[in-house]
């Protein structure tokens, strides 16, 4: 058994496929094996990981390390996507489905709620797009509501508190 969410995609991807609504969608194409590897190791210790490292630093110096290296990384991933449709190129894999959970709450949530201020997703035209994109091509029909993302988080902010004031720097 496993909860890490990429493993359970990567599960889901080929080991139910008989089951899906769509079994010629494969995620993880092997020729694309490695330059999703590549992407998975930039994309979620610096960025699905990275956001939470900003809301729960426990000093400005840790606050400042994460929020830098999230939104270098979003400057970089904004780069690659002005000549690249996707993370790998023209097709849609596993990168992109990982790098999509947290692109969706970014703005409702973790800019608010994480202080991940320095922008808003919206101010980067190819993240902003991809993201777009990404939603329509694969719409969740269920279980995606950002009114819902809204309230659990800001619920959960009043319950547990995260952080404190005392190191937030100004950019609220």
């Amino acid at each position: 058994v496993c909860n890490e969410s990429y493993d359970i995609i990567e599960f889901f991807n080929s080991g139910l496929n008989e089951l899906a609504k769509n079994p010629s969608l494969d995620l993880t194409p092997p020729e694309l094996k490695g330059k999703i590897e590549t992407w998975n190791q930039i994309v979620y210790p610096k960025v699905n990981n990275g956001v939470y490292r900003c809301g729960f630093a426990q000093s400005q110096e840790a606050y400042d390390r994460a929020v830098n290296e999230v939104f270098s990384t979003l400057d970089e991933i904004e780069d690659h996507l002005g000549s690249n449709r996707y993370l790998c190129g023209e097709r849609l894999t596993l990168a992109d489905v990982c790098l999509f959970t947290t692109l969706i709450r970014f703005d409702p949530v973790y800019n608010i709620l994480f202080k991940c201020t320095k922008k808003k997703l919206v101010e980067y035209p190819n993240l902003y797009g991809y993201l777009r994109d990404i939603y329509q091509v694969c719409p969740p029909k269920t279980g995606l509501c950002l009114l819902c993302l809204l309230v659990c988080f800001h619920i959960l902010r009043f319950l547990f508190v995260v952080g404190t004031d005392s190191w937030c720097c100004g950019h609220l």
